[in-house]
């Protein structure tokens, strides 16, 4: 994945409308710096550094709404989010079969007709994904959104606050929700909680990303967004394959796949919260 861009001459002293101007305009470049080659579904990590620039361009539109003029913002702001939404249509399948892959290659050959039913159903979620995602680019393209942006960054207005005072007044605020879920997902049944918490921390990590004094901060929240994350996902297939395996009889020859595959998402499930909560006890935010 790629780094984030540093945001150069950024410090707490500096006005926030110049802070949101400077940020937006480098969160805008990242964004359509990885549009090439994105609809290549053999370079599947492309469309994933996509996203996550996206998401960073989001959030920090997100930080800085106070600054940016209603009109402009409201729709740039929607735009990226559909951005996203079809960033995320394509990688989510691409996440799913490498996951199927790596579990279907410790599995016997009795289970493969309910693994290779599996991928089917995500190959055309993956194409699927793909149309929509070319439409949303062409979107992009044909509605100036990149422009948009940059114009958006250049028509700042002044809220009389410094960056390094907004910050801290988020990063308080965003650590406190973080910390109120993450005590809720020590218990592996808050499957809602863990998910808010995911967000909550992937929240906290892109506002350290752009903080004046980011310490370890941006690190923390970004191993546990991704630990999170991994959760999340066992609980989204497994989910999902458990009602394929009770939609079909125990003679149909999917089924041992299907059972296999949410035995083993169940399984994976157990110790990646055993580690979070390992996590969750030490760290620091």
């Amino acid at each position: 994945m790629a780094r984030a861009r540093e945001v150069q001459g950024l410090t707490a002293e500096t006005p926030f409308h110049e802070a949101a101007a400077a940020t937006v305009q480098v969160r805008t470049v990242e964004v359509f710096g990885f549009a090439g080659g994105v609809l290549d579904t053999g370079e599947i990590e492309r469309v994933h550094d996509m996203r996550v620039a996206t998401r960073r361009l989001r959030a920090v539109l997100e930080v800085y709404r106070p600054s940016f003029p209603k009109a402009l913002f409201k729709r740039a702001l929607r735009d990226v989010k559909d951005l996203a939404d079809a960033l995320g249509a394509r990688r989510d399948p691409d996440v799913a079969l490498a996951t199927i892959d790596a579990i279907a290659a410790r599995l016997p050959p009795v289970a493969q007709p309910g693994v290779e039913a599996i991928r089917d159903e995500l190959r055309l979620e993956q194409a699927e994904g793909n149309n929509a995602l070319e439409l949303a680019l062409g979107y992009s393209v044909q509605s100036q959104l990149e422009a948009r942006l940059l114009e958006l960054a250049a028509s700042t207005e002044d809220v009389g606050t410094t960056f390094g005072e907004a910050a801290k007044q988020l990063l308080d605020e965003r650590r406190a929700r973080l910390r109120k879920l993450g005590d809720r997902g020590i218990d592996p049944a808050a499957v809602s909680s863990l998910h808010k918490a995911r967000i909550a921390a992937k929240r906290l990590r892109y506002l350290y990303e752009i903080s004046p004094e980011p310490g370890r901060g941006a690190k923390n929240a970004r191993n546990l967004q991704d630990l999170l994350g991994d959760i999340h996902d066992c609980d989204v297939m497994s989910e999902r394959i458990r009602a394929h395996a009770a939609a079909v009889a125990v003679t149909d020859e999917r089924y041992i796949g299907f059972e296999a595959l949410a035995s083993y998402l169940d399984g994976k499930r157990r110790v990646l919260h055993r580690q979070y909560m390992n996590m969750w006890a030490e760290i620091e935010l």
